[in-house]
């Protein structure tokens, strides 16, 4: 699996005032967790994961009151605030300018801690989310020198829930998946565990590839040629460069081909189309990756 964001690996040796600071990763806050509740009020509000009882009292874990949030990078120009505001709106979120700590999610960590969790134990602060008006927030550190900083986790609680529950399945899948010793067959597994337009989910099985498979691009290679997986085909052409690399060249051409015919049709027969939409945005994903592919190949 991929490592934590913050890891020794990432403190920058040659500045003297770099720190790698605790800070919140979500998969792998998930991974070390034998409970995850929502608190509300001092009472566990909710139960993501584990055998705790709803109404439960469960004292503060982490730091309560009030506690300014930072967006963008420091310094934040005037621009900047702007352009924030409409990223956000994209999103359906919004500019919270403080969290209060009435409601938060407790990624309550397994004992006795060893890997990860030890890794996040040093404060529980680090494997806690803030919920404020229905949004998603956590303590991260985005630039080594810099500070730990409470940020937007640019999700809706609903999202950040969905997110829990999709990276315990995927993690719980590819550890069986694990299990399997033929590493052709295990490939195979893992590549048809991806979902179309699935971050977190994706982004684990992508990550057990790296770390399990050898033979990958086999697995990868009838799923592109294969139309009916047309919205994973984005990330199987990054995929495939990455495993197969000079080896998948002619399928990148053959793709980016027949992407750039697909558009041009459209535009002989002056059919409206959007690039941001299915299905036009599945084609387009695909011609840029087989693009990009192409292009860090020469």
């Amino acid at each position: 699996m991929r490592s934590v964001v913050v890891c020794a690996a990432l403190v920058v040796a040659a500045s003297a005032h770099a720190e790698s600071l605790p800070s919140f990763h979500l998969p792998r806050a998930v991974q070390a967790a034998k409970s995850i509740i929502v608190v509300e009020d001092g009472k566990i509000a909710e139960v993501w994961a584990g055998d705790a009882k709803v109404g439960t009292p469960h004292g503060p874990e982490a730091k309560r009151g009030s506690i300014n949030v930072v967006y963008g990078w420091r310094p934040v120009l005037a621009e900047d605030d702007k352009l924030i505001d409409q990223e956000l709106a994209k999103k359906g979120l919004k500019r919270v300018g403080s969290v209060s700590g009435k409601r938060m999610v407790f990624f309550n960590l397994s004992e006795p801690y060893r890997g990860i969790a030890q890794m996040l134990s040093r404060d529980r602060t680090y494997t806690t989310v803030w919920l404020e008006d229905g949004q998603a927030f956590a303590i991260q550190q985005w630039m080594n020198p810099g500070p730990a900083d409470m940020r937007s986790l640019d999700m809706t609680e609903a999202e950040l829930k969905q997110a829990v529950l999709d990276l315990r399945e995927v993690g719980q899948k590819v550890a069986k998946i694990d299990e399997e010793e033929d590493d052709a067959k295990r490939s195979a597994a893992l590549v048809a565990l991806l979902k179309p337009g699935n971050r977190w989910w994706n982004d684990e099985v992508k990550a057990a590839l790296r770390i399990r498979s050898k033979q990958a691009w086999p697995a990868i290679e009838p799923l592109i040629r294969d139309e009916k997986y047309l919205p994973l085909h984005g990330e199987l052409i990054r995929l495939a460069y990455e495993f197969a690399k000079a080896d998948a060249r002619p399928l990148f051409e053959t793709v980016l081909a027949a992407e750039n015919e697909y558009f041009r049709q459209l535009d002989v027969a002056r059919t409206k189309y959007d690039r941001e939409k299915p299905p036009h945005l599945y084609h387009e994903q695909r011609r840029s990756a087989a693009q990009w592919a192409i292009d860090s190949s020469q």
